[in-house]
């Protein structure tokens, strides 16, 4: 019986190939992968399989062997081009869908316990797959976290380093200390380590998956507070703010620390990088549903290369005009898109050059009384 069904399975084997092909594209169409990598070694994994079953190999190891040659490596591409670990599974449960229903087909009289060594090496070969996968997916993401750390560490050792010098003219009452103004640059400095220790902590709050302290949160006020801090910061960069927000409250139900951290790390980030001489629009409005928070920045546009990682952390832009590279650790837009979601609401961005861009926070709203 096995050579039957290596033998139909070898006649079948474009069919099998084009209807696995065609059903996992329909699970994946989200991911607009090309044909050869949606194919990648799987033709090479069912040719293993059927000679597994071939009069050459009557003890029917060379499937195994198919499974431990080609499955890690497909598996490993699979997770460079986008694939979960559920869809690795279900492509080769797709596999032997199609090779059963391609046998009753091929051979009407098909015993289907017959295709006990053909399906353990399907099996074997999803197995391979998954656990190359979670190899490569576990040391990248060990690699990403090495790196992260390392990055978080430089941006801490400058203002902390600002911080120690200041402090350590101010031991010294150094007759330069006049000159060297200690004062505010130890008050700026340890204010700079706080907003990185507070960003880092937001990022991991979230990350963890914690559901948002729900309170009445009035947007407006919020947002006038905000752009109160961030004034003084934009008046040294010579950069305009002005706002547009409604008298009334626009009341939102919503965790006020991560509402304010969202909001303030998107002014902020306007501010960073709008040209100087520019203006930054701050806007409130309300639909029935949603409040919704405009602000307009005066960055001169985003560049076609920076779309893709816009609100990927530990991700800094250059500012196109000046080249300038910002302080800070990347995490700004990254903050407020996970905190808004969180909140099921969206954050969204305009690209309008050559002025700048516009981003829309839509809140839910709290029920009217």
């Amino acid at each position: 019986m096995s050579l039957e069904v290596a033998g139909a399975l070898r006649q079948q084997r474009t069919l099998i190939l084009q209807r696995w092909q065609h059903r996992v594209a329909a699970l994946t169409a989200s991911m607009n992968i090309s044909r050869i990598e949606l194919l990648d070694h799987m033709p090479d994994f069912v040719d293993g399989l059927i000679a597994g079953l071939s009069e050459r190999d009557p003890d029917g190891t060379s499937g195994d062997q198919a499974a431990r040659r080609y499955a890690p490596a497909h598996g490993e591409q699979r997770l460079h081009v986008g694939f979960d670990v559920d869809e690795v599974v279900r492509e080769y449960g797709i596999l032997t869908d199609v090779i059963i229903e391609v046998l009753v087909e091929a051979l009407p009289n098909l015993d289907v316990r017959q295709l006990g060594r053909l399906l353990v090496a399907v099996n074997a070969g999803a197995a391979e797959a998954v656990s190359a996968y979670a190899r490569h997916r576990d040391a990248e993401l060990a690699r990403e976290q090495g790196r992260h750390r390392a990055f978080i560490a430089h941006e801490l050792r400058t203002p902390l380093m600002n911080a120690i010098v200041a402090a350590t003219l101010l031991e010294r009452r150094d007759p330069a200390i006049g000159a060297a103004a200690p004062t505010p640059i130890l008050r700026r400095s340890l204010e700079q380590l706080r907003q990185l220790i507070d960003q880092v902590l937001i990022v991991g709050r979230l990350g963890s998956g914690i559901e948002p302290e729900r309170a009445e949160v009035d947007v407006v006020a919020l947002v006038r507070e905000i752009a109160e801090t961030v004034e003084p910061e934009a008046e040294t960069r010579d950069v305009e703010m002005t706002m547009d927000v409604p008298p009334a409250t626009v009341v939102v139900q919503a965790d006020a620390r991560l509402l304010t951290s969202a909001i303030a790390n998107l002014l902020r980030n306007a501010v960073k990088y709008t040209r100087p001489g520019s203006p930054i629009h701050v806007s409130v409005k309300e639909t029935a549903d949603h409040a919704v928070v405009e602000l307009a920045d005066g960055c001169g546009g985003i560049v076609a290369t920076n779309w893709a990682d816009l609100f990927d952390p530990f991700q800094r832009g250059d500012d196109p005009v000046t080249a300038r590279q910002p302080e800070g650790l990347g995490l700004g837009l990254a903050i407020a898109k996970q905190a808004i979601e969180a909140h099921g609401g969206t954050l969204s961005v305009e690209n309008r050059p050559p002025d700048g861009c516009t981003f829309a926070l839509n809140i839910p709203r709290a029920p009217r009384s």
